[in-house]
C-alpha cells in the first residue's frame, strides 16, 4: 500500500490537473462569439493578433478595450446608435432622416423630415468622432434622398406577408381559421445533416 505523503500527492496533482482543464475550458468560452450574437455590419480595428478573439461583433465593439467600430454604411450607423443605446437617435435616424449622400471615409449628407430635431447633424457628428474615433462631417440637404429606413423595412415586411398569404397552405390556413392573420415573416432555421442524424 502507498505511502499516505504518496496518495496525499497523487490526489493534489490530480486536482490541480483538472482545475487548470477548466480554467482553460472557460477562458477559450469567453473569448468566442456566441452562436446567437447579431453578426451586424459592424467590424472593428485593433482586433488582437493573439488569435483570442477571432470576430467581434457590434456589442462587444463597444464593451471591448481598445476597438472601435468601422463604420461602412449608413445602416452601421444606425446599428451603432442601438448598440449604444441612443434609442431617441436611433428612432430620428430610422423615420425622421432622408439619406441624401454618405462617404465611408467620414461624411454624410441628410435631409431632415418632420419630427426631427434640428440640432440631430451636430449631435450625430459628435457622437460618431467619440464611437469611431475619427472626424466626421455631417451635412443637411435641403432636397430629400432615399426614403426613411424604417418606412423601406416596414414596406418591405408588408411585401414578404402579401406573398406569404398567396402560398397555397397558408391561405388553406386562414381559410379555416378566418380570424388569423400573418403579421411577420420569419424564416427557417438551417438544419445540417448533422443535427438530423442522418450523417
Amino acid at each position: 500500500m502507498p505511502a499516505p505523503a504518496d496518495i496525499i500527492g497523487a490526489l493534489g496533482g490530480s486536482a490541480s490537473h483538472g482545475a487548470g482543464k477548466a480554467a482553460h475550458s472557460h477562458t477559450h468560452t469567453a473569448t468566442r462569439p456566441a452562436a446567437n450574437a447579431p453578426a451586424g455590419n459592424l467590424a472593428t480595428a485593433g482586433d488582437d493578433d493573439g488569435g483570442t478573439e477571432e470576430e467581434i461583433g457590434p456589442a462587444d465593439a463597444v464593451a471591448g478595450a481598445g476597438t472601435l467600430p468601422i463604420v461602412r454604411a449608413f445602416p452601421d450607423v444606425v446599428a451603432l446608435a442601438g448598440v449604444r443605446r441612443e434609442a431617441k437617435l436611433k428612432v430620428h435616424l430610422e423615420e425622421h432622416v432622408s439619406l441624401v449622400r454618405f462617404d465611408a471615409a467620414g461624411s454624410i449628407e441628410l435631409h431632415l423630415l418632420p419630427g426631427a430635431p434640428k440640432e440631430l447633424a451636430n449631435e450625430l457628428r459628435e457622437k460618431l468622432n467619440t464611437w469611431t474615433g475619427k472626424r466626421w462631417m455631417v451635412a443637411l440637404s435641403t432636397t430629400a434622398g432615399a426614403a426613411p429606413i424604417g418606412q423601406v423595412q416596414r414596406e418591405r415586411e408588408a411585401a414578404e406577408i402579401r406573398d406569404i398569404v398567396k402560398h397555397p397552405a397558408v391561405a388553406a390556413v386562414l381559410e379555416q381559421f378566418p380570424e388569423a392573420q400573418v403579421t411577420s415573416v420569419r424564416p427557417l432555421p438551417v438544419v445540417s445533416t448533422d443535427d438530423t442524424g442522418t450523417g
